[in-house]
């Protein structure tokens, strides 16, 4: 059981400032969230498809290009971003 004071001493008080400062947090690290899964994703959609890449060129014998990608896997994944 948890007594009084610790109840009081638990509790938060918020004044106007605090709130606001809250929500510019908040509001502020949405896009951040954001734009980090968009590239998290994007990298998993490139692993994935290299990949596949990497076992059909290993499955029809194709030497060159599947050294030349295993290369590159191993440099790993470069974001780039194209501005408009």
């Amino acid at each position: 059981m948890t007594s009084l004071r610790t109840l009081t001493t638990a509790t938060f008080y918020f004044s106007l400032s605090n709130v606001t400062s809250l929500l510019i947090l908040t509001i502020a690290l949405f896009p951040r969230r954001d734009a980090n899964r968009h590239f998290r994703n994007k990298k998993k959609a490139y692993l994935k498809a290299k990949i596949e890449e990497l076992e059909t060129n290993s499955k029809i014998h194709n030497v060159s290009d599947l050294y030349r990608d295993i290369s590159d896997y191993k440099k790993g994944y470069q974001p780039r971003t194209i501005i408009v």
